[in-house]
């Protein structure tokens, strides 16, 4: 989260979802892997009229080389909410016409959540 006014400050928040290690990878190959992790439950901010505050989530992954004299990063922008979110300007994804629409009769609205029970964990 960055807040702009009064002053310019940054709190940066990190947690780590998976760690996991890996064998090395020989000369001129490479190692695909694949990994399910879990999003932890995280409060959804309605900043959209706020000019002083932005909260972002970003995913980023680190491969942490012994070999070389950095270690490879990349981060990947992620959107949370019960609604999708395209970017500003932009298009929503294409849909592919050779598979048909289906109509779908399921409710549109969130289920309303159950009614508190202390007694359950």
């Amino acid at each position: 989260c960055k807040a702009n006014v009064p002053e310019h400050r940054t709190k940066t928040d990190y947690e780590d979802l998976v760690e996991i290690s890996l064998g090395g990878v020989d000369s001129n190959d490479s190692k695909t892997f694949t990994q399910q992790f879990s999003v932890p439950v995280v409060p959804l901010f309605n900043l959209q009229r706020c000019s002083i505050i932005t909260c972002d989530y970003v995913f980023m992954v680190i491969a942490e080389t012994g070999s070389c004299h950095a270690d490879l990063t990349d981060e990947v922008p992620v959107f949370l909410g019960t609604v999708p979110v395209y970017q500003a300007g932009g298009a929503p994804p294409p849909v592919d016409s050779s598979v048909p629409l289906q109509q779908s009769y399921s409710p549109t609205m969130p289920m309303i959540q159950p009614p508190f029970n202390p007694s359950m964990p």
